[in-house]
């Protein structure tokens, strides 16, 4: 478990067979102990290496509206504002019509989270 900042951590495991690369916000109980929250993605190792791949090369800064499609089911969006670098994981999912649509459920990395991947 690396711990990103700000009750914000990066998991791997593996739950009957499938490994998963987790981005998931921390709670802490009253006796101390950390536990995940639903606030987080939950992403297959080939495309945790996408995501990396596109964070590289996002245009934070020189693009406030981009916006980056990895493998068909995680969104980067641009959240930057005041110069910090800021961007938000959104799952995409279809629907049984063909539509498209974002999960509310997302992770906002700031730049050091970011740097820390």
């Amino acid at each position: 478990m690396v711990h990103l900042g700000d009750g914000l951590f990066a998991t791997v495991n593996t739950f009957q067979k499938e490994t998963r690369v987790h981005i998931r916000v921390y709670s802490t109980d009253d006796n101390g102990f950390l536990h995940p929250t639903k606030e987080g993605v939950s992403l297959k190792p080939e495309v945790w290496s996408s995501v990396l791949s596109s964070l590289r090369t996002f245009p934070a800064l020189t693009e406030p509206d981009a916006v980056t499609v990895v493998k068909k089911d995680v969104c980067i969006f641009n959240q930057t504002g005041n110069s910090q670098i800021r961007v938000s994981l959104q799952r995409l999912f279809q629907r049984k019509d063909s539509s498209f649509h974002l999960v509310p459920k997302r992770v906002i990395l700031r730049g050091v989270q970011i740097e820390r991947l």
